[in-house]
Order: structure tokens, then sequence, then C-alpha cells
């Protein structure tokens, strides 16, 4: 094979999945960005007070200290727990430093945008659960961050074959649906934020989840070919004639 060829072979990066994961990034950060404008004007008003009639409006003591249980689910001290020991465990079946710097990554990227959303974005009136009506609420910080690590820690687990897909993403899904329960059910959050903060953690896992296969890509256009050995051409050699 030509030298040039040979390049190109190995400096050409198959990513996986880049369509979908960018593609689904890009279309959930535009419906973030046009839910917080609608929103923002007060037009989801109906639709969150048709959801907040759903639950009770005096909750039993025992059911609100079981559903007040839940909270730490969003909690960032929770996330880097889990990721950091999700991340210590992908080491120890040798999965590399990349897979288990995309775990870790999930949480810390959805700290960051829950707490930028919360400092910059404009604020509206939030339900009376929280412990101040002028405190932001959109979109909602526990979910992003909820729904960020779980679907980035399934799929880095599937991908890398150390988790069942049957298993992996049953959880991804119900962890965020507890944590919408937990906030709705208290009166903490409209639904719509809860929506926002879906949507943005799908645009954060994204980018994660593509970042993860431009690494696997890289390290399989890095890593050295075998080759083959160069066999040394038989010479032909001439049988003794007979004498008769």
């Amino acid at each position: 094979m030509p030298m040039g060829m040979e390049v190109a072979k190995h400096t050409t990066m198959n990513i996986q999945n880049a369509r979908p994961l960018l593609g689904t990034s890009l279309a959930s950060g535009a419906a973030l960005a046009g839910l917080g404008t609608v929103v923002l004007r007060g037009a989801t008003r109906p639709f969150d007070d048709t959801v907040r009639k759903q639950f009770p409006r005096y909750r039993r003591s025992r059911t609100k200290r079981s559903t007040e249980s839940l909270g730490p689910i969003g909690k960032t001290w929770l996330h880097l727990s889990v990721t950091g020991g999700v991340a210590a465990y992908l080491l120890l079946r040798g999965k590399g430093w990349d897979s288990a710097m995309t775990v870790i990554l999930s949480s810390v990227a959805s700290s960051g945008a829950s707490g930028a959303a919360e400092k910059f974005l404009p604020r509206r009136h939030a339900p009376w659960g929280r412990m101040s009506v002028t405190e932001p609420s959109f979109p909602s910080g526990h979910a992003l961050r909820a729904a960020t690590v779980t679907l980035v820690t399934a799929y880095v687990l599937v991908r890398e074959n150390v988790g069942k897909s049957k298993v992996a993403i049953p959880v991804a899904v119900a962890i965020p649906a507890l944590t919408a329960l937990h906030a709705l059910y208290l009166d903490r959050h409209w639904a719509t934020d809860i929506i926002g903060g879906w949507l943005g953690a799908a645009a954060i896992a994204g980018v994660c989840a593509y970042g993860y296969e431009v690494a696997q890509a890289r390290k399989k256009t890095t890593s050295p070919s075998p080759r083959r050995r160069r066999t040394a051409p038989r010479r032909a050699t001439r049988r003794p004639s007979i004498a008769r």
C-alpha cells in the first residue's frame, strides 16, 4: 500500500452516532430557547396550572416526608459521588480515561449550566412551594442535572459493554421521572420548568456523548496497526541431474 493511502486510512475517523447525537443536542437547545421565550411571555400559564391541579393541595405529612427524601437525586454532591464511583469502576475494568472522564464531565457540565441559568436567565413567578416566589425556577436545575448524569452514564456503560441496555435505559428514564415527581408534588416547580430542564439535559448529554465518540474514534485511528511479516521470495532450486 502506498504511503499516502496508508496515512489517509489512519487519519480518517469514523465517529459513531455523530449525526443523532449532534442533532439531538441542537434540536434540544433550540427547543429550550423557544420554550424559554414562551414561558417568559406567560403563555404557558394555563398548561402549568392544569398540571398543578393534578396534585393535591393539602399533602399528608407521611407522603410529604417520603417525597422529600427524593430531593438528593438532583443534588450536585450526589452526582459527583456517583459519577466518581462509576468512573473508578470503568478504570478498574480497563475502559480508559476517556470513558471515565465523560461520566464525570456530565456532572460538572450540568452543574455549571444550571448555575448559569439561575444567575443569568430572566426570572418568573415561582410556585408557592419554593422558599421564595422570586427564586429562579426555569429551567429546573434538579431535572437538568439528574437527567444529564443518568443519560450520559447509561450511554457510556452500554457502549463500553459494562451495563445492559435493558437495565440502563429504564434507570435513565426512571430517575428523571422521580425528580419531576418530587418537584411537582411539593410544588417546587412548574411543569414547564421540568420540561426545560429535560431539554437542557438532552442538549448537554448529546455533546458529552459526542465527545466520548470522538475520543473513541481517535483512539482507534492512533492505535498501531499490526504489521505483516515480510517473507523473502523463495529461490528456485535446481534439482541435481542424475547421470545415466
